[in-house]
């Protein structure tokens, strides 16, 4: 395998209270391997009830095109691999196998070798004591689930697996289909929900932040607590929850990642969200097409282009290929079928702007009316150009209230 970047060997590992048979993949020297063949290894692997021996950190070719200062020690923390690797495999560091119950150390022999807890109180009292050692990350041992659960069942180790992204999105109807835009966004509509405002502003923060992160092949992992102002990108509270990814992300990864907040949402806030996820990462659409239509094959998308033949391909495609099948699948198929199928209505992220600022202006908040409706304009302008009738409606979005032609300073 001198092309993989790895020299690879059998090896049988004496683990607490059995033997197994790992294949080692060991970096070689001066080589950027591609991570893409190394996931394809492990699933072969691993698919057959194999096992993998990781043995020490790895200077990936994605990350050294992608990020060529990139921190790679952090990348190579289990976590990430893990969820780099995808929900089918699990890890575990091979040291965690030989700590006991509420240890955070090893002891080790004179020459380094790993002595398990029930050994410990066996050594003679003449042999040389035992040290300690921290536990490291590599190496790494990854396994089906199955395989892992088994080789932890007798230990407190940390089990490292990727969030499964089989998840029926169908539950969420009620976030995905409901009233327009207006029946929430209207000034008068606004008017009589001001108490939550800060909380849909910060709404859409955060879905700039999940657009803003999935670009950058950054998963929001278990974070929950986001702080930020005025429809600016939120800030996590607690960052160490973040998980870097080597390869690019997947539609499905996104979307799982989003999951966690779904039950915590209503429609509006759910529009809130997907404004801002799609201001930051417009290429995002097929995570939304996921979440609110199933899509994994891009029918979608093509039917909202109009060529309903590839659409009704694509969907057939995943039709056959799902297991068990999305349960929005059948009704979508039929839609295209008769060239039916459309998309819920929803609100850009610079028209939900613009609505916010025309009720926070009656409301006394001028400074914060005045900074949205200064960004929609200037972002207008730069990518419609300054006489476009859309810059010049958001320049006047507060007349009545105060005229101001803000497109021409």
């Amino acid at each position: 395998m001198s092309d993989s970047g790895f020299s690879l060997r059998q090896r049988d590992l004496m683990l607490p209270g059995r033997t197994i048979s790992f294949t080692e993949f060991t970096p070689r020297t001066g080589q950027v391997p591609p991570f893409e063949v190394f996931r394809l290894m492990v699933e072969l692997l691993t698919g057959r009830d194999g096992m993998v021996l990781l043995s020490g950190p790895v200077d990936w070719r994605e990350l050294r095109d992608r990020a060529p200062d990139v921190d790679r020690a952090r990348w190579s923390e289990p976590v990430h691999l893990a969820h780099s690797l995808g929900p089918r495999v699990a890890c575990v560091r091979l040291d965690d196998l030989f700590r006991a119950q509420r240890e955070d150390f090893l002891t080790v022999d004179e020459h380094g070798t790993v002595v398990p807890p029930d050994r410990r109180a066996r050594r003679l009292p003449a042999q040389r004591p035992l040290f300690l050692r921290f536990p490291e990350n590599f190496p790494l041992v990854i396994g089906s689930p199955d395989a892992i659960r088994a080789v932890t069942a007798t230990s407190p180790a940390k089990v490292y697996r990727a969030r499964d992204t089989r998840i029926d999105y169908a539950e969420f109807h009620h976030l995905w289909h409901g009233p327009a835009p207006d029946a929430y966004f209207g000034v008068e509509n606004l008017g009589r929900s001001e108490a939550e405002w800060d909380d849909l502003l910060l709404t859409c923060g955060i879905g700039k932040t999940f657009g803003r992160s999935h670009a950058e092949a950054v998963l929001n992992g278990d974070a929950r607590d986001f702080v930020g102002t005025t429809l600016d990108d939120a800030t996590r509270v607690d960052d160490e929850h973040a998980i870097l990814l080597i390869p690019r992300p997947t539609d499905a990864q996104c979307a799982a990642d989003i999951s966690t907040r779904l039950p915590t949402m209503d429609r509006p806030r759910w529009l809130a969200f997907r404004a801002g996820y799609l201001c930051r990462r417009p290429e995002g659409q097929g995570v939304i097409d996921l979440l609110e239509h199933g899509d994994t094959t891009g029918w979608a998308r093509s039917a909202r282009n109009g060529d309903w033949s590839l659409a009704r391909i694509q969907a057939e495609a995943q039709l056959a290929a799902d297991d068990p099948p999305d349960r929005r699948l059948a009704e979508a198929f039929d839609l295209i079928s008769r060239k039916a199928l459309t998309d819920p209505p929803t609100i850009r992220e610079d028209e939900l702007a613009l609505c916010f600022a025309r009720a926070l202006a009656p409301a006394g908040r001028d400074a914060e009316a005045d900074a949205l409706c200064h960004r929609v304009v200037a972002e207008r302008a730069a990518r419609l150009g300054a006489d476009h009738p859309d810059t010049r409606h958001a320049a006047t979005a507060l007349v009545p209230h105060r005229k101001r032609r803000w497109w021409r300073t």
